[in-house]
């Protein structure tokens, strides 16, 4: 069992991944810890420290299990960094956030982070504790709608018990029990009637049937002295999927025939399907159910109908009149159901189709034709054949579950559509992954992030603040890309295709309503980063030169109002509410988690109808103990044992700009950083270029945005984004005209067409996103960039006689 339990630890910790986050094993993890226990969060309450300059939360966890540390069972106090507290709030990048009832298990030290001066609690344990390596210091819990789930940032775990063992083996000792144990994680779930029985059919009773069909046609059946004009008609109707776990796709086989005035004696469908979506030999295993329709409803009259597998995708089912029956039902000129079918789908939501398909036999072209029969009176003992059939028909099978749009955002109100059945009226929810850890943990939708839910259908706002499900408790994290689950009153857990969050901006959890810029008036209307000292002579000056223009590159993305102001000497630790963003370095408790992390200031509007919350300030703190490479050319290789400042800056100026987490290892914005490729081209990036433009567009829009006097509103320069960074003098006083560049993104030739009527010579020059030109011509048509380097450009136009000048951005592929 040891050997065991050892190789799946070193599965769990034996991989390394460069990102802005660095993993830790958890052998590492719990050998630097002191404290490692279970428990559930009862209460969290912020508190200001630094004459309020600065949010901690003290948090009181409940212990359910103790595994390691000279602690009591009872509870004790962790003290987290930011919260939100007066209407201001702090948001930290890559941090760990802890809410009333999350439960898991905790790896903490003792803290020497600043302590509330109102003790908020009487805990059992005089300690105050802090996670040693923030969000990697929680192995959090959640139930998934059928099992309890573990997980930390970069792990899900096979069970709790494993968790346990893991942590017993590794940190030598054996946990303490402390009674409570985490029964009530799992949620009370409404538990409705069990899925139906399907039959085993007999080929024996199905022979049967065949057998009186074929001596009734042998000895009962009248011979016509000329061609009939009669026809009989089968048909598949009413198509749908059904079930809550297991699906079935249930349909009716109607029959009607032209003459309206006979009764109906025997009749027969042969049915193909899909084997990949229903599976093969659906009678024999047992994955089919056949009831009698309205015509043959009275088993006095009419023999059930029976199933058998004429081959491995195909069905035979004849429904015939029992034995001389004396109660044979008319069969009319419209649709009467002769029978129900309900099938068991093995596969949902891949295209395929049901069929009525007929056979030739070794007697004739068809197959039915020899089972479709009527009698010309209730009790007839005869019967006659029809001499005409159709019985040919390809139905759509309906998808199980089916949805739109499969491309949004998180945290703008973009709404996704569900359609499917068996959902029930009251209100589920739906767990998504989560982006602040790739997907190993989920996030839950619910309350009133669903608009409609009924049996049907489902509509949801996807949020980028949403709840990380441990019964009710709320964490702040980030809806992601990936396979989502709908989970239904039921108790049913149903896995749904793929969704891509393409970017995602921030909201509160609570207003669901997206962050926007507006900082102190003291800034003039603009951010103003500072470098602290320390970071600006960081390798020669070189840090601060990649700093300028990752600021630049966010500048020109979106027209955010940037700046790079002079350098401020920072001697304080904690980067304080101070009307100054600064970029400094910091030392963190543990030196191997985080590379980078933004703290993200918020404020609340002062307007009781307006719910949107203002980025008012930024500060970046940078892991001082890393070795930094600090250069902005794409093609270069990273040294070894460095790490790559200008794609970690990029990130967090992400953060600062109003943007969440995505799950995209090609994305700037996604949680960890891709080896192979550095992510440094922010105009080709989805989760920065639609997500901050998104952002640029709705603050601009905003006119009932109603501030402080603290603050002052902030737009964005979307139409010349990059104005200020170019400094071409002989343009600054030029009438602006609009200009349009295609094909953009371009390859070989890009061409510039001038909205504005203009008659004058133009001269055209191309400047990357330094500010360099790199070419001018006085062609507007077919400009040949086809020696250009792949990525992002800048084009500006002036006329000859000085009156005109235009600009617009392209990418170069």
């Amino acid at each position: 069992m040891k050997k065991l339990l050892l190789s799946i630890a070193i599965t769990i910790f034996g991989f390394i991944l460069n990102a802005q986050e660095v993993p830790t094993s958890l052998l590492d993890r719990i050998n630097a810890v002191n404290y490692i226990f279970e428990g559930k969060v009862l209460e969290s309450k912020p508190y200001f420290t630094n004459n309020g300059q600065y949010i901690r939360t003290s948090n009181l966890v409940q212990i359910t299990k103790i595994l390691k540390g000279n602690l009591k069972c009872g509870t004790i106090e962790i003290i987290t960094n930011g919260g939100e507290l007066d209407n201001r709030e702090i948001s930290i990048s890559h941090s760990l956030e802890l809410y009333p009832n999350a439960m898991g298990i905790f790896l903490c030290n003792e803290t020497t982070r600043p302590l509330s001066p109102i003790d908020f609690y009487s805990e059992t344990n005089i300690e105050k504790l802090e996670g040693q390596f923030e969000n990697q210091s929680f192995i959090q819990y959640w139930w998934n709608g059928q099992t309890i789930n573990a997980a930390d940032v970069w792990q899900n775990f096979d069970s709790l018990n494993q968790v346990y063992n893991i942590v017993e083996q590794l940190s030598g000792m054996n946990f303490i029990d402390c009674g409570d144990g985490i029964k009530e994680i799992k949620p009370e779930i409404n538990l409705k009637t069990a899925e139906e029985d399907f039959p085993i059919y007999l080929k024996e009773d199905f022979d049967e049937l065949i057998n009186y069909a074929k001596f009734k046609k042998e000895n009962y059946t009248r011979l016509l002295s000329a061609k009939s004009l009669d026809k009989i008609f089968y048909s598949l109707d009413n198509l749908s999927i059904t079930g809550i776990t297991q699906k079935y796709l249930e349909f009716d086989v109607n029959v009607k025939d032209n003459l309206g005035t006979k009764f109906l004696d025997q009749s027969a469908v042969r049915i193909e399907y899909d084997p990949i979506a229903f599976g093969t030999n659906i009678v024999a295993n047992g994955n089919i159910i056949v009831t009698r329709g309205t015509l043959n409803a009275d088993p006095n009259c009419y023999s059930s109908p029976i199933p058998t597998d004429a081959n491995n995708n195909t069905i035979l089912i004849p429904a015939l009149e029992t034995v001389f029956s004396q109660c044979k039902a008319p069969i009319l000129q419209t649709d009467q159901s002769i029978m129900h079918i309900k099938m068991k789908i093995q596969t949902c939501n891949i295209p395929n189709d049901i069929a009525l398909v007929d056979t030739s036999t070794f007697f004739g072209p068809s197959l039915i034709i020899n089972y479709s029969a009527y009698a010309d009176f209730p009790a007839d003992t005869f019967q006659t054949y029809y001499d005409n059939l159709e019985h040919s028909q390809i139905k759509d099978v309906p998808e199980c579950i089916s949805y739109w749009p499969k491309t949004l955002a998180g945290g703008i109100d973009d709404t996704l559509t569900i359609k499917g059945n068996s959902f029930g009226i009251n209100k589920g929810y739906i767990l998504f992954p989560n982006a602040d850890d790739g997907g190993t943990s989920e996030v839950l939708i619910e309350g009133d992030q669903i608009s409609l839910w009924n049996d049907s259908i489902i509509k949801f706002v996807i949020p980028s603040s949403a709840n990380h499900y441990v019964t009710t408790s709320t964490f702040k994290v980030p809806a992601g890309t990936g396979i989502f689950k709908v989970h239904s009153e039921f108790g049913a857990s149903i896995l749904v295709d793929t969704i891509e969050v393409v970017f995602s901006v921030m909201n509160h959890p609570t207003d669901y309503r997206p962050y926007v810029v507006a900082p102190w008036t003291s800034m003039n209307k603009k951010f103003t980063f500072r470098c602290d000292t320390v970071v600006a002579n960081y390798d020669g000056g070189k840090m601060k030169e990649v700093i300028d223009k990752a600021l630049r590159d966010w500048k020109c993305l979106t027209g955010i109002n940037w700046e790079l102001g002079s350098d401020i000497n920072s001697e304080i630790s904690d980067p304080l509410i101070d009307e100054v963003c600064t970029i400094s370095f910091f030392n963190y408790p543990d030196s191997s988690t985080i590379l980078a992390a933004t703290h993200v200031r918020k404020s609340r509007s002062i307007s009781s109808s307006d719910t949107s919350y203002q980025i008012f300030e930024n500060d970046i703190v940078i892991n001082s103990d890393k070795v930094w490479f600090s250069d902005t050319i794409s093609t270069t290789i990273i040294p070894s044992g460095q790490k790559d400042f200008y794609e970690t800056i990029l990130h967090e100026l992400g953060h600062a700009h109003g943007l969440n987490h995505v799950i995209d290892p090609n994305a700037v914005m996604h949680f960890s950083v891709n080896n192979s490729t550095r992510l440094i081209d922010l105009p080709s990036d989805l989760s920065c270029d639609h997500g901050g433009n998104w952002m640029a567009d709705y603050t601009n829009n905003l006119s009932n945005l109603i501030l402080s006097t603290d603050y002052n509103r902030m737009n964005f320069d979307t139409i010349n984004p990059c104005s200020s960074i170019l400094e071409i003098t002989e343009m600054v006083n030029l009438e602006d005209v609009s200009i349009t560049v295609f094909p953009n993104p371009c390859q070989q030739n890009i061409t510039v067409s001038i909205e504005d009527e203009i008659h004058d010579k133009m001269i055209v020059s191309i400047h990357d996103l330094n500010g360099k030109l790199i070419k001018q011509t006085e062609s507007l048509d077919l400009i040949d960039v086809s020696n250009l380097d792949g990525g992002s450009y800048y084009l500006r136009i002036h006329s000859m006689d000085g009156k005109f000048q235009g600009a617009a951005k392209f990418i170069k592929r």
